[in-house]
């Protein structure tokens, strides 16, 4: 049921998404691309999921793609050189250590847990620099103006509690596997959450480009 609503959820985000397409510019057009590639992903799963096979090196290949897009969308949205510089060598070395993981750690067959717990914490960062880069200007604007903060907020709450429930999916499958489950139906709840709030990302964006025309 919950992963039927997540879909469900994922589908109309993209759906408003690619209907708006050409109001989602700047650091958008990376977001817009992630939802393109995550719903093609999920589908990808969820046929794993119905047929029995497995489908996790799906999810090995889009950790880093995941990972590239957002870190270009805040690398798009501060548009500086040390950032940008930042993002690109985060890129690389996250892209390097999946590798090392699908290869040597984890491998490929099975769930990718530690490379999603690191990203947890490099979009964690992104997401709090993001806060504190809105903390400290002087201008005082409705959080409809800001489009980012939204997505921002998403990976914030998304990202802090998946950390906890994907750290611990490869150990617990081991374990004990009646837990596995009922950790994937919180990780379908933040999934809503975190698509809802991209949703309201873009709604504001296409706001925001309209106003200027």
């Amino acid at each position: 049921m919950l992963l039927n609503l997540y879909l469900a959820v994922l589908t109309g985000c993209l759906l408003y998404a690619l209907w708006h397409r050409r109001a989602l510019n700047g650091s958008f057009k990376w977001l817009f691309a992630l939802i393109c590639i995550t719903w093609i992903v999920e589908a990808i799963g969820y046929w794993g999921l119905v047929t029995g096979r497995n489908s996790n090196i799906v999810f090995h290949i889009f950790q880093p793609t995941e990972y590239a897009l957002l870190a270009s969308f805040f690398a798009s949205y501060f548009a500086t050189t040390r950032i940008t510089q930042l993002a690109h060598v985060s890129i690389i070395s996250f892209a390097i250590f999946c590798l090392i993981d699908a290869l040597f750690i984890e491998k490929i067959n099975a769930i990718n847990s530690l490379s999603f717990s690191v990203e947890a914490i490099l979009l964690i960062l992104w997401s709090a620099y993001y806060f504190y880069d809105l903390y400290k200007q002087d201008e005082v604007l409705h959080i409809r103006q800001l489009p980012e903060f939204w997505v921002c907020t998403g990976i914030l709450f998304f990202q802090t509690g998946a950390f906890f429930l994907m750290g611990l999916l490869n150990y617990l499958a081991r374990t004990s596997p009646d837990v596995v489950t009922k950790l994937y139906n919180i990780n379908h709840l933040l999934n809503i959450l975190l698509y809802s709030l991209y949703t309201i990302g873009f709604v504001c964006k296409v706001g925001q480009k309209e106003s200027l025309l």
